[in-house]
């Protein structure tokens, strides 16, 4: 296989607004490499790897290490690029001594401007040329791109100018070693950035030796024996497949790399996600390779497929054998048979033990005895053939599943295991559950666009972490079974992963086991949630999930990095001067009167919120979306407090609600009233009786919500009644015992 990565880093409009070009001063400062990229220690302890020099055009002198065409003029195909046919090369200072610092990676995105002679640099020549410093890669948070690497622009607008060649055929600086570990520490649990360090090597190049293949797609992602992982970078059109003489054949999973040397710089993926989305993956940093003898592979090992738990259901007991299935290829090297095969496992991520296998129709089968309940299992296979090149699967790691004796919780099978390097096998497995509907399909109906938009139900079983989950209404309307918010279910259905969220493939039964519930949500500050990439496991375990935020304001009517997505911002009142702590609110998702669309304002009631109104609350479910994650209220009635009365809908629909209903010991009563007025809220029994009095006061326009305790009171039916100057409201609420 000739390519090991198919989509583009980066599109030339997004280097371009990276990297901003434009400059209208004639005289300009002179710089060497080291002057740009030496970088404050506090901005990098920080978390930001701008230069000091950020924004500003200057006169660049440095040592081409890698040049952008493969040798000009015999041989002008490109060699480095970040997308489409630009142009990418990498100076390092002219004093070859410095071990840090030192390098930085040079852009020209209009290839078709021929005036700058950026394409004729070749490697050793010391050249200068006028450049724009910024960074790359380039996300819509402003604040976010100031973690990435510094780069520069080559300009190439009415003020270019021609490269400028100092000399030729310098010596390059040495390669410098490196581990992965100078970069990030961890790998599939508790990664975390090495900016310290990593910082240092921006630009320049390094090696690292003694890795393994990891991920392939979309690009390699290699591991060192600790498990501590770093993405290799396709930037280099030898190993895009686009030099057909280098011939380079990408390694497969677990196979050994023995060297890869190139050089420090950013990583920015963008691809399609299936039903129409985009998904988007940005690294810190990554290694990018730029000559076939950058990259040194090892024997192809045996390779190891199929390997999978079976049984049909997610939780063994703890009474019930494990079957794992598998199966063994050769590689370049002979295999011993069964003696160069291991099936092991672990309760505890350390020790392991071998468990026995035997040959099978479709390979191997294992048996991994009964284990006691709430264990947690991790599993792999070794093969090692006859010269001792070995592979596991997983390649790092193991794969998991938890004996569970009696019924499942939600937590159980969503919530991260740490310890094993591994994540649980979950779909196609079925299970059971109980939990309660906290939003239907009337409250999610989707667009009726199939499955990019489609009308969702969600439910819980516990306020805890994890314990969310989603399902397509379709699932359950099929079954012939109506939901409503408030119903405990017990639902037994097959796990899928789709597109990056659990949920059911399909459905087998569902039991509503009761009505009328109320699931608690969980109070959250916007800065738990805001400005938190989809896929931060910090907001994750809130995913899908009833949340609550209080004491919030208004930041914004249209946010900015998302101009037509159908979302303002609110911020914690004590938080409205920390960007980071704005959440997104959804208002195209379910029926809610606010909409950040100007034209639907003009023909229906829904209005556009404005900027510093506050809410004493605001509920609703955690979705990602955009990247980020944001909140999506069900209805009007997850707002309350403060409200405009031209923020109120004109509909003579009641705002008079209970939750739940009916209800054994409390209910929550919501109402909006649309003028300042003497309010009474009361509870009269069948006879006609006043029995509670639960608000007698002035109040301003708004939502609100009070409680009704059945303390006192006997089991049966009551009239709510709201009574202001202008209207009055009631709602039936029964009381059971």
């Amino acid at each position: 296989m000739k390519r090991f990565a198919l989509l583009l880093l980066c599109t030339i409009a997004t280097i371009a607004v990276c990297l901003p070009i434009s400059s209208s001063a004639k005289e300009y400062p002179k710089m060497s490499v080291k002057d740009v990229m030496t970088l404050n220690s506090d901005s990098v302890s920080a978390g930001s790897l701008r230069s000091p020099m950020h924004g500003d055009t200057v006169l660049l002198t440095g040592i081409v290490a890698v040049s952008p065409l493969i040798n000009y003029p015999t041989d002008q195909r490109i060699n480095m690029t970040i997308g489409g046919n630009s142009w990418v090369a990498y100076l390092r200072d002219t004093d070859t001594t410095l071990k840090q610092y030192a390098g930085i990676s040079v852009i020209q995105t209009d290839t078709s401007v021929k005036s700058t002679l950026f394409e004729r640099s070749k490697t050793g020549d010391i050249i200068e040329v006028l450049v724009r410093i910024g960074s790359y890669p380039i996300t819509n948070n402003p604040a976010f791109n100031r973690q990435f690497p510094t780069a520069a622009a080559v300009i190439t607008d009415a003020e270019s100018r021609p490269v400028k060649t100092i000399s030729s055929k310098n010596t390059l600086p040495q390669i410098i070693p490196v581990s992965i570990t100078d970069f990030y520490i961890g790998g599939a649990e508790n990664r975390s950035l090495n900016n310290v360090t990593g910082s240092r090597y921006i630009g320049m190049k390094v090696e690292l030796s003694n890795l393994s293949v990891i991920e392939t797609s979309p690009t390699l992602i290699l591991s060192d024996e600790a498990g501590n992982s770093i993405y290799m970078n396709n930037q280099s059109n030898y190993y895009l497949g686009k030099i057909q003489e280098f011939n380079f054949r990408s390694p497969i999973l677990g196979q050994k790399i023995k060297k890869l040397a190139g050089y420090v710089a950013g990583y920015s993926f963008v691809g399609s996600s299936g039903g129409g989305g985009q998904m988007q993956i940005f690294q810190i940093f990554s290694i990018a390779p730029a000559l076939p003898a950058d990259v040194i592979k090892d024997d192809l090992p045996p390779q190891i497929s199929g390997l999978e738990r079976k049984g049909g259901k997610l939780f063994p007991t703890s009474s019930d054998t494990v079957r794992i299935g598998f199966d063994v290829v050769e590689g370049d090297n002979s295999l011993d048979r069964p003696e160069g095969i291991k099936l092991l496992y672990t309760t505890d991520g350390k020790t392991f033990k071998e468990a026995p296998f035997k040959s099978s129709q479709f390979g191997y089968t294992g048996s991994i005895p009964p284990l006691p309940n709430h264990s947690i299992v991790g599993f792999k296979v070794i093969a090692t053939d006859q010269k001792n090149v070995s592979i596991s699967n997983p390649v790092i790691g193991t794969s998991l599943y938890k004996v569970v004796d009696g019924a499942a919780r939600i937590a159980d099978f969503q919530t991260p295991i740490y310890g094993y390097n591994g994540t649980l096998q979950l779909s196609g497995f079925s299970l059971t559950f109980d939990a309660t509907i906290t939003a239907d399909n009337k409250d999610f109906p989707g667009s009726g666009n199939g499955f990019q938009n489609p009308s969702l139900i969600t439910m819980q079983d516990s306020p805890e972490p994890w314990s969310g989950f989603v399902v397509g209404a379709q699932s359950f309307l099929s079954k012939g079974v109506a939901l409503h918010r408030g119903d405990k279910i017990r639902v037994t259905g097959t796990l899928q992963n789709f597109f990056g969220f659990l949920t059911f493939g399909t459905v087998d039964t569902i039991i509503v086991l009761s009505s009328g519930n109320n699931p608690l949500a969980v109070v959250v500050s916007t800065s738990d949630i805001g400005g938190k990439f989809v896929g931060d496991t910090s907001v994750h375990r809130w995913r899908s999930m009833l949340v609550e935020v209080r004491d919030v304001k208004i930041m914004d009517t249209v946010v900015p990095t998302q101009p037509n997505g159908g979302e303002f911002s609110i911020a914690d009142k004590d938080k409205t001067g920390n960007p980071f702590a704005f959440l997104r609110v959804e208002t195209d998702a379910s029926p809610l009167y606010y909409t950040t669309h100007d034209s639907i304002t003009q023909v229906t009631w829904r209005i556009k919120p404005e900027v510093g109104r506050e809410f004493s609350y605001v509920r609703g479910l955690i979705f990602g979306g955009n990247q980020f994650y944001k909140l999506v209220p069900r209805s009007t009635n997850d707002f309350a407090g403060l409200v405009k009365v031209q923020e109120l809908p004109t509909s003579s629909e009641s705002t008079l609600s209970a939750y739940p209903n009916p209800f054994t010991s409390e209910t929550t009563i919501e109402f909006s009233i649309q003028h300042q007025s003497p309010t009474l809220v009361r509870v009269i029994d069948g006879l006609g009786n006043i029995v509670r009095t639960l608000v007698d006061k002035q109040l301003e326009a708004g939502a609100y919500r009070t409680s009704l305790e059945s303390s006192g009171l006997s089991s049966g039916v009551y009239s709510l009644e709201v009574r202001t100057s202008s209207r009055i409201e009631h709602k039936s609420v029964i009381i059971t015992r």
